[in-house]
């Protein structure tokens, strides 16, 4: 099978990095090119690294017949049995229309609570994401969105949960005072509430240290906060980071407050390296964090909330002894390994081919 991938860029985000970290175990089983609509980006290298061709079309305006015509025919000349196209920005409506005028069946992949800028694009959107072959949502909360937001029968969606690496050996000398967050620095990760939280922590706990994982456009914005804050020799900002796991298995805890998700990768990756998490409490969250197992459970945007269910696993170690061991255990429901034979047995259920004997798994197990 040869399948292309659409992204919007290759730029370090979830998406992007979830498909670098998938995409060795997919290319067992399938060849794999990759198109990006927006540019290159730091991920590209890496991706070429593992032998994957990557090209690039610059559609200019979403909606230009003369772009989708373009992208069409690249489409049709590369011999492909599916496009799969990620949600991102507003490419689905130019990759769904090319691939049709390419006679190639496309597949429309939804990883986050969408919002739209104008009636119009939520229309063309909804129009398009209709006449796909399906849709794929990262979780459940995602795909009841996108149904009831653009009108796609619930039987042509299917939940394939993002995956992590399973065979994370847990560090030894972990910071027993450091709490961390990994997160682009975006609004709706809300730094803002970590660092308001930090504020109140470190009255009380003089050892306490913070670090932030990640990079974006408000990691300046944040950075002033964190002076008129007073957290100064507290936090540490490390900027954009590929390899997030040797920054976060030194954590003590793992903090997510955000208000919006599709299913937090950084959630996920905390749960492989057995991390006790604090998290807002959105529904896309408790897919993966249970309160009192995993991790405790706040309203988003609740910095004082936040800081007190930090300082109950910083003060009760049993309690945080108790949530890494459960986190450990729930993060085997995503490795890799399984998100793999999920995506392919989605693959071939869509194609109406033969689920390979290898992919087992129920879609969304």
């Amino acid at each position: 099978m040869r399948v292309l991938r659409v992204l919007h860029n290759l730029e370090i985000g979830g998406v992007q990095r979830q498909l670098l970290n998938l995409a060795p175990h997919l290319l067992k089983e399938m060849e794999l090119h990759i198109c990006s609509l927006g540019g290159g980006g730091a991920l590209e290298a890496s991706f070429e690294e593992l032998g994957i061709k990557v090209c690039h079309v610059d559609l200019g305006w979403k909606y230009s017949p003369l772009g989708i015509a373009k992208l069409s025919r690249i489409i049709s000349r590369g011999g492909y049995d599916l496009v799969h196209v990620h949600r991102m920005e507003s490419i689905v409506f130019p990759v769904v229309v090319a691939s049709l005028g390419a006679k190639v069946p496309v597949v429309v992949h939804h990883h986050f609570l969408y919002k739209w800028l104008s009636q119009r694009k939520k229309l063309l959107e909804s129009w398009a994401t209709r006449r796909a072959l399906g849709v794929l949502a990262v979780s459940h909360p995602v795909m009841e969105h996108s149904c009831r937001e653009l009108g796609i029968p619930p039987h042509r969606m299917m939940v394939v949960y993002n995956g992590v690496k399973g065979d994370r050996i847990p560090l030894k000398s972990r910071d027993p005072w450091l709490v961390g967050m990994v997160a682009r620095m975006v609004r709706h990760k809300r730094v803002d509430t970590f660092l308001h939280a930090a504020a109140r922590l470190v009255s009380i706990f003089p050892t306490v240290k913070f670090k932030l994982v990640g990079g974006g456009e408000r990691e300046g914005r944040y950075r002033e906060l964190a002076k008129e804050l007073a957290l100064e020799g507290k936090v540490v900002f490390t900027g954009s980071v590929l390899e997030v796991e040797g920054e976060a298995e030194r954590f003590a805890i793992g903090v997510l407050p955000s208000e919006n998700e599709g299913l937090p990768n950084t959630l996920l990756e905390y749960g492989a390296l057995g991390l006790p998490m604090v998290a807002s409490s959105i529904p896309q969250n408790r897919e993966v964090v249970e309160e009192g197992r995993e991790g405790l459970l706040v309203p988003a945007g609740d910095h004082n909330a936040l800081a007190q269910a930090l300082a109950a696993l910083l003060l009760n170690r049993a309690l945080a002894k108790r949530s890494e061991k459960m986190a450990k255990r729930r993060a085997e429901k995503f490795n890799l390994s399984r998100t793999k034979r999920n995506l392919i047995t989605s693959y071939h259920r869509l194609l109406k081919t033969k689920v390979p004997s290898s992919s087992p798994e129920d879609i969304g197990s």
